[in-house]
């Protein structure tokens, strides 16, 4: 029980957003010019000249409402504690949409729309992501595709992300998964939102720390929502909690017929899911869907607590429950939730676990 007190508590503080930006970078790429001088009166065009700006503490950066910027978006720059980088929107309209999608004239759909690869202390805050592939591109696995991807490959610990008011949609691998086909499901990683470590040596003990995704829309995605991955570490080197993601949250989003699991924790570290509305996940409204998942599964996780979320109408042919423990996690709570029409069924707890609750759903 203490455990489960420490993970609901103690994390209102660790979130930081900047309020005194040092830089504005503005875009458009309807008006703009990556001739111009990237101010408001005079926006930039391209993601590729955003993405070789070094982004200093405290800059923000704004896509115009309305626009469809198509490419890769290196962020290049990491911000500071209580001073963040910004990527947020201005204008009037729709949500800026940021896509991946380039087509065999710009070589080959990219493997995600935004890339943060080492940088942290960063908000996003009012964008539309999508990344569609249908091309394949050199170097560029097939069974690959992100939204949105946070990526620690480096040597030092990443915190603080601050993900709210996104849109989600349309993200796809070039290769299908289909009911016939269950020996490439687990093989296929596509997510809106991934954020993900590579396993630690002796000389890279690292993992990403203090990430809040609040407040966003998941739709039409081909299997993942949001996926916390961490590699782990070799034998002998780091300990439980630095191989694993820490500290994460997941708060009041929507997710509406995902292809998959909406929310998939795999050696994660406090992590808390509360608030979320997930419809049909495992559905088969595109081709390409595996059509299997439950709305929530834990994996290698320790210390997760799961509450007041609504789990409609899950669908698939293996697993699909409301919300499922899978392999090897410690101290899982699953409690307040509310469950209808799971195909799966309302509990399954997988082997290896320990301290698994199911209480007040």
């Amino acid at each position: 029980m203490r455990t489960f007190i420490f993970i609901t508590l103690s994390w209102s503080f660790i979130f930081v957003q900047s309020t005194n930006g040092q830089r504005n970078y503005y875009l458009s790429s309807t008006s703009g010019s990556d001739l111009n001088t990237g101010s408001i009166n005079s926006p930039w065009q391209s993601l590729s000249k955003i993405s070789s700006t070094l982004l200093n503490p405290g800059d923000t950066v704004f896509f115009n409402k309305g626009d469809r910027f198509v490419g890769h978006f290196v962020v290049n720059g990491s911000g500071e504690l209580n001073n963040a980088i910004v990527i947020t929107a201005y204008g009037k309209g729709d949500k800026p949409i940021i896509s991946g999608k380039v087509g065999s004239a710009g070589g080959g759909d990219h493997r995600e729309a935004i890339l943060i690869n080492n940088h942290d202390h960063i908000v996003l805050d009012g964008l539309e992501v999508n990344n569609e592939r249908l091309v394949d591109r050199p170097g560029v696995d097939i069974e690959r595709s992100y939204g949105i991807q946070v990526l620690n490959d480096g040597s030092r610990v990443l915190r603080n992300f601050q993900f709210r008011n996104l849109t989600i949609r349309k993200v796809y691998a070039v290769k299908a998964i289909t009911k016939q086909d269950q020996g490439a499901f687990n093989s296929i990683e596509v997510a809106g939102i991934r954020f993900c470590s590579t396993r630690n040596s002796s000389n890279t003990q690292k993992n990403i720390q203090d990430v809040i995704v609040e407040d966003s829309y998941f739709t039409d995605l081909q299997r993942f929502g949001i996926h916390f991955k961490h590699e782990g570490g070799k034998k002998g080197v780091g300990n439980e909690f630095i191989n694993r993601n820490a500290n994460l949250i997941c708060r009041n989003n929507e997710f509406f017929y995902l292809g998959g699991t909406s929310i998939l924790p795999q050696r994660t570290y406090n992590c808390l899911i509360e608030r979320n509305h997930f419809d049909h996940p495992g559905a088969s409204t595109d081709p390409r869907m595996p059509a299997r998942g439950s709305s929530v599964w834990t994996y290698r996780c320790i210390n997760t607590v799961i509450q007041y979320n609504q789990c409609i109408s899950t669908r698939g042919y293996f697993d699909s429950y409301g919300i499922h423990i899978d392999h090897f996690n410690k101290n899982t709570f699953i409690q307040y939730n509310y469950m209808e029409d799971c195909e799966g069924g309302f509990v399954e707890i997988l082997k290896g676990n320990h301290n698994s609750v199911y209480r007040f759903n």
